[in-house]
Order: C-alpha cells, then structure tokens, then sequence
C-alpha cells in the first residue's frame, strides 16, 4: 500500500514542466524578494513617521513665593514645525534609501 501511494506521488510529481512555470515558483518562493519588499514597507513607512508633525508639549508651572504670600502660574503650549525644505530632504532620503534596497 505505501509503495502505491509513493510511485502515484512520485508519477504525478515527475511530469515536466514549463521555463514560465518553474520561474514563477522560484519567484514565489524566493525569500530575499520578500526581504526586499518588506524593507521598502519599512522605509516608507518610516518616511511617513519622520515627515509627520510632532505631538504638542502642554507646560504648566505653579511657583508659590511664600515671603509674599503670593503665587504665580505659567501655562505654556508648543508645537515644534518641519520646514518644507526639510520635510523634501527626508522625502528624497527615504526615496534614496528604497532605491539602493530595491538594486
């Protein structure tokens, strides 16, 4: 019985196929392509990441002066920007950085 199902799994398996057929399974079998696609996902995505605006800072201080009886407070709010022309540099850097990945 299992000398059957061998020689019927060997006789199914042996017959020829095409260039177009063996490349398109070395393809899709080729793990440094999948390397190199998932890499790229990587690189854009940290592009996307190091373009975006920073998340605002929110201070707020309280100081008591107790020879006065008195106290003061601050509150403060910043948002740091990104320069368009900084912004188009790290643009082409990742862009850079896909293209030797994808050579």
């Amino acid at each position: 019985m299992n000398k059957a199902l061998l020689c019927i799994f060997l006789i199914s398996n042996l017959y020829p196929k095409s260039y177009e057929e063996i490349l398109e399974v070395a393809i899709n079998n080729n793990i440094n392509l999948e390397l190199i696609e998932n890499q790229q996902a990587s690189l854009l995505l940290n592009q996307k990441i190091d373009t975006r605006y920073s998340n605002p800072n929110l201070e707020l201080e309280v100081a008591n002066f107790s020879a006065e009886d008195r106290f003061g407070a601050k509150i403060a709010l910043t948002q740091s920007i990104l320069l368009p022309h900084i912004k188009e540099d790290k643009r082409a850097i990742a862009k850079t950085k896909i293209d030797v990945v994808k050579e």
